[in-house]
């Protein structure tokens, strides 16, 4: 079965009981592939189960997640559970057993968001264009330990693609939306990479600090939110800021898109590389 084949019949059985059935399943989804990950030929004993919802939070309570990232998951489960049949559950942990017989479960996951982000999608997505030229601007010269620094990390695409080409580099990834930071979360885990996720407003909560300035990193690579307006209570903050990130001037409330630009230059290295 193809990927997409995979995605658009899951859809289907999903779009009478869900108004919007791919936005509003992607970390059920992201669940169960990564339970089915951890202990193989857990989506067909689900399938026939009767106790489906408090299988997965007995599971989910021995993953090795941040407590809040489980949490997001557990919520995320139940709604998912319950808005669907028994049967229509019953019939997608098949559908995606069936899939992963010749897709991986991190290339189905993928598709998936993919797809669900041809709607209203949690985060914004880097289109692979744009992150091979970061990697070919950043590209790392010695195998020594580096780090890498995304403070709008979102699904994590620029991330883990810079992660999978080279292996060696740290990720030290914020997020404010705790849903997008537990589906970058379940992306790494999939794709066997180690990061260290937190969720937080970059702005208002910059958590990779050092005492009184950002912590420094090897590359920082980041697409703010383009177009966001900052409150007058952001820059009034922003005059005050302990860490020291605004050097180049506070950016008026219609371009608040620049503070974030001003934090991630002031997290890289002056022997580093940045991209926005």
């Amino acid at each position: 079965m193809k990927k997409e084949e995979f995605v658009f019949k899951t859809s289907d059985i999903m779009r009478g009981s869900m108004k919007q059935p791919l936005n509003e399943s992607v970390i059920a989804v992201g669940t169960l592939l990564t339970i089915e990950r951890e202990q193989p030929g857990s989506l067909k004993q689900l399938a026939q189960s009767q106790r489906v919802e408090l299988q997965i939070n007995e599971f989910l309570n021995q993953l090795d997640f941040e407590d809040n990232l489980k949490e997001c998951m557990q919520s995320e489960m139940s709604g998912w559970v319950n808005q669907l049949s028994s049967k229509e559950v019953s019939d997608i942990l098949l559908l995606m057993d069936k899939a992963l017989i010749s897709n991986s479960a991190n290339d189905l996951f993928d598709e998936y968001i993919f797809r669900s982000n041809s709607g209203n999608s949690i985060a914004p997505m880097t289109p692979n264009s744009v992150n091979h030229i970061v990697e070919n601007y950043f590209m790392p010269k010695n195998q020594q330990t580096l780090t890498f620094h995304d403070g709008t990390a979102g699904y994590g695409f620029s991330a883990t693609s810079f992660g999978k080409k080279y292996s060696e580099v740290e990720l030290n990834l914020q997020e404010v939306s705790v849903k997008a930071a537990t589906i970058l979360k379940i992306r790494l885990h999939l794709l066997d990479l180690d990061a260290n996720i937190t969720v937080a407003d970059l702005l208002e909560e910059p958590i990779f600090t050092e005492e009184n300035q950002m912590k420094q990193f090897d590359f920082v690579s980041m697409s703010p939110p383009w177009g966001v307006k900052l409150s007058e209570a952001q820059v009034t903050a922003m005059k005050n800021d302990e860490f020291n990130r605004y050097v180049y001037g506070i950016p008026s409330r219609s371009q608040g898109d620049f503070a974030f630009v001003s934090c991630g230059l002031s997290a890289t290295r002056s022997t580093g590389k940045a991209a926005f």
